[in-house]
């Protein structure tokens, strides 16, 4: 009896490039047996058999937000900065299923 829905996320596409091989190594089939997700949407993710699904960062909204930051950390200013939200995107490809009923 095979797992009701497992999923595998990956902390960036070529680590979830990486889970792929293995569980294709261990005789696992994704989606069917286990769904893989990484982030970040590197080219490589969709040139995969099958295509990773991915969560896109804003990285340029990211990068912009750290580059006016550093220069206060380094002038030794604390971090005391607000938390900010940056909105994601799913990229769902083939590498995911539906959620199986478990029962």
């Amino acid at each position: 009896m095979k797992p009701p829905g497992l999923m595998e996320l990956a902390a960036s596409g070529l680590q979830a490039f990486d889970a792929c091989t293995a569980l294709r190594e261990r005789g696992l089939d994704f989606p069917g047996d286990i769904s893989v997700v990484g982030l970040d949407d590197v080219p490589v993710t969709r040139w995969t058999a099958p295509a990773l699904t991915t969560v896109r960062q804003p990285l340029q909204a990211m990068a912009a937000m750290a580059a006016r930051t550093l220069p206060r950390l380094v002038d030794g200013e604390e971090a005391d900065l607000p938390r900010v939200e940056l909105a994601t995107q799913r990229a769902v490809r083939d590498s995911t299923a539906p959620v199986r009923d478990g029962g």
